[in-house]
C-alpha cells in the first residue's frame, strides 16, 4: 500500500492522479487516502494534502492556480487588507468550479470572491501546481491592483531577494502602456 499523503506532500503538497500513478499509488491507495482523511480531492483528478480553505487549494479547486495578489500574499508577500481570491486559467479552460465545493459548477464566481484571469500558453507553462511564477504573479498585481499595493509588493520581491533588478526591468518591459 502507498502512501499517498507523503506523495502528495512531496510533490509540493498537491499533485494530479496521473502524478501519483506513475510513483505506485493504486486506485484504491487513492480512495483509502480520501476516505481517511490523510488527502483531499481538490477536484476531479486532483489531490492535496493542503488545508481546503487555504487559497492554494481553492484555486486549484476553481480549476486553476494563484495569481497576482493571491499568489504574492501565499509567497510572504507584504500586504494590507483582503483581497478577493485571483485565479489564472488557461484559455481554453471549462468546468471551473466553486471554492468551496468540487460538486458545484460554478459560473458566477465574482459573486464568490474569485476573479479569473485566463492566460496564455506561456503563462500556463511556468510556475508551480498552486500558483503562477512570481514574475506573472507580479505582472498581474500591477495589472489589478492600486499603487500603494504594487509598491508594496514589488518592496517586497526585491527585499526578499524574489526578483532582482534584471528580473524587475523584463518586468516592466511586460507591463502594459495603459498600467504604466
Amino acid at each position: 500500500m502507498t502512501d499517498v499523503a507523503a506523495l502528495v506532500a512531496a510533490l509540493g503538497g498537491m499533485a494530479q492522479k496521473q502524478q501519483l500513478v506513475a510513483r505506485g499509488a493504486t486506485d484504491r491507495d487513492l480512495t483509502n487516502a480520501v476516505k481517511c482523511g490523510a488527502a483531499l480531492r481538490a477536484r476531479n483528478g486532483w489531490y492535496s494534502t493542503l488545508a481546503d480553505t487555504s487559497a492554494a487549494f481553492r484555486a486549484v479547486r476553481v480549476g486553476g492556480r494563484l495569481t497576482g495578489m493571491s499568489a504574492l500574499v501565499e509567497l510572504g508577500a507584504w500586504a494590507y487588507g483582503n483581497f478577493p481570491l485571483h485565479v489564472s486559467v488557461p484559455r481554453n479552460a471549462a468546468r471551473q468550479r466553486s471554492p468551496w465545493s468540487r460538486r458545484i459548477a460554478s459560473t458566477r464566481l465574482s459573486r464568490q470572491g474569485v476573479v479569473l484571469h485566463w492566460d496564455d500558453d506561456d503563462v500556463v507553462s511556468r510556475g508551480t501546481p498552486t500558483s503562477v511564477a512570481v514574475e506573472d504573479a507580479l505582472l498581474q498585481a500591477i495589472i489589478d491592483e492600486p499603487l500603494e499595493v504594487v509598491v508594496a509588493a514589488l518592496d517586497w520581491a526585491f527585499k526578499s531577494n524574489t526578483i532582482d533588478r534584471i528580473d524587475f526591468e523584463q518586468l516592466m518591459l511586460r507591463v502594459p502602456a495603459w498600467a504604466r
